[in-house]
């Protein structure tokens, strides 16, 4: 099992961790509005984009299993990634290794293992960064 430090040498920050999520979503993608579904983006923020016909802006959490989590990145892809390769690891573990609180590790671990059970067996052998995209 890799240790937060050097997994934070892959994903050390929220930025690191934004572009791969952005390139994830938009990459080798064509870009499609989450609301209206139009096809066209507008320039805006790094790692978001905005739709040119209803405005929506669509960050790079969005639809994925970010989205809407308190966690600094860094810490929420430590997470992602320990549960899914360790099913008995506990909050209170979660929380030691990344100081984050006991409460968060345990609210988020459980958005993870709820997601695990609604996964597909062919897209588990794709190790744990299957289960970032929610679509």
């Amino acid at each position: 099992m890799t240790s937060i430090e050097e997994f934070k040498e892959v994903y050390g920050s929220e930025e690191i961790c934004k572009e791969f999520l952005a390139n994830r979503k938009w990459k080798n993608k064509p870009y499609k509005c989450g609301k209206c579904g139009c096809e066209k983006d507008i320039p805006h923020e790094d790692y978001a984009k905005r739709c040119a016909k209803c405005k929506y802006v669509e960050s790079a959490t969005a639809l994925t299993i970010f989205h809407g989590v308190k966690i600094p990145l860094p810490e929420a892809f430590y997470i992602l990634y320990v549960v899914y390769n360790n099913k008995t690891v506990t909050a209170e573990e979660l929380s030691r290794s990344t100081q984050v609180s006991e409460r968060s590790c345990s609210v988020f671990k459980k958005k993870i293992q709820d997601l695990e059970k609604t996964t597909k067996p062919k897209s588990k052998k794709a190790g744990w960064e299957h289960l970032i995209d929610l679509e």
